[in-house]
C-alpha cells in the first residue's frame, strides 16, 4: 500500500546515469541507515540520534519535523549497478 504510493513519486534525478532514484517519503517512513536530502540539498545518511520524539513538534529528522509530518522527505534510493 505504501510502497505503491511511493512509486508513483518516484524521480529519477538527471536522467539514466545516475547512481540514485530520489522518493517523497512520510518522516515516520525514514528509518536508520536511509540517505536523505535535507532542506539545504545536501545527502545525510540518517542514525539512531537523527530520529528523535518530540512530545511539542512530534517525530523530528535531524531536528525538524517537516511542518509536523505535511511536508514529505526526500528519500534516496541507490540503484545497483548493472
Amino acid at each position: 500500500m505504501r510502497l505503491r504510493q511511493l512509486m508513483r513519486l518516484v524521480k529519477i534525478l538527471k536522467g539514466d546515469d545516475n547512481m540514485w532514484v530520489e522518493i517523497a517519503a512520510d518522516i515516520q517512513d525514514i528509518k536508520v541507515g536511509d540517505t536523505i536530502i535535507d532542506n539545504d540539498g545536501k545527502r545525510k545518511l540518517v542514525s539512531q540520534g537523527n530520529i528523535k520524539y518530540n512530545d511539542f513538534m512530534g517525530l523530528t529528522l535531524f531536528g525538524d519535523c517537516y511542518k509536523l509530518g505535511t511536508q514529505k522527505a526526500r528519500k534516496l534510493i541507490f540503484k545497483e549497478a548493472v
